[in-house]
């Protein structure tokens, strides 16, 4: 997740409501306080490796970027929600992270 625009929103239908996921600086920041992760950026650049991470950080992580567009939001409330759609949090890194069009790199990946 480095270089470009660091932000990506997913939005979720859940019945009467659609919740809005958003992965940027302040969603990276807010998991690192209440997850006690030293690296926001460390532990999703694992998570995007396909590593095993707890079900507890990837409930932190997503109630996070909740929180960025719902701050009524709980960790109850985004563990339903993750329950139902456990692709979500992929899906806000993924639009978060950058292509090498966005980081003005030819297809060769040399950036020139």
């Amino acid at each position: 997740m480095s270089g470009g625009n660091l932000k990506g929103e997913v939005r979720i239908p859940d019945g009467d409501m659609t919740w809005t996921v958003v992965m940027n600086f302040n969603t990276l920041c807010d998991f690192e306080e209440v997850s006690g992760e030293e690296s926001a950026l460390d532990f999703v650049e694992r998570l995007e490796q396909g590593e095993t991470i707890s079900a507890t950080r990837m409930r932190q992580l997503f109630y996070c970027g909740l929180k960025q567009s719902h701050p009524e939001v709980d960790l109850a409330d985004a563990g339903r929600l993750l329950s139902d759609h456990p692709d979500a949090v992929l899906q806000a890194m993924m639009a978060a992270s950058p292509t090498a069009s966005d980081l003005g790199e030819d297809e060769g990946g040399s950036g020139n």
